[in-house]
């Protein structure tokens, strides 16, 4: 549900979610809440079923818009993004432990030094 408000709005919030400040500053209140909260643009306000909400610009003559979103949604760009972030983060990942296995490998074999054939415990038969 989004809003656009240029005085004090009140209303019953319908389900837990959050309450997004968009454009002016607002003044939100909570029923409930010792403090009051100017909010910025951007900012966001937890909310809880049934808690009553007055909304209203900081400043007169403004106008706020405000979005509230039920919880576990969010926006279409965000779950887009944070795919993105977690696919970079598993390649990059996925690129540091091939490096990190090609430098075992390279120590392994420097430290065994060349082997000639005879000279390993396994061909002389000392493993059985």
């Amino acid at each position: 549900m989004e809003m656009h408000l240029t005085s004090a709005r009140g209303w019953r919030v319908e389900h837990d979610g959050e309450l997004r400040i968009l454009g002016a500053c607002a003044w939100v209140t909570r029923a409930g809440d010792a403090e009051d909260h100017v909010m910025a643009p951007g900012a966001v306000l937890p909310v809880r079923r049934g808690q009553w909400l007055t909304l209203e610009p900081w400043r007169p003559g403004q106008v706020v818009r405000a979005r509230l979103l039920p919880r576990g949604t969010r926006p279409q760009w965000l779950r887009r993004a944070g795919r993105a972030v977690l696919a970079a983060v598993a390649g990059g990942l996925a690129t540091g432990l091939l490096v990190l296995a090609r430098r075992a490998a390279s120590i392994a074999r420097r430290a065994q030094g060349p082997i000639c054939t005879g000279e390993s415990m396994a061909s002389s038969g000392a493993l059985k």
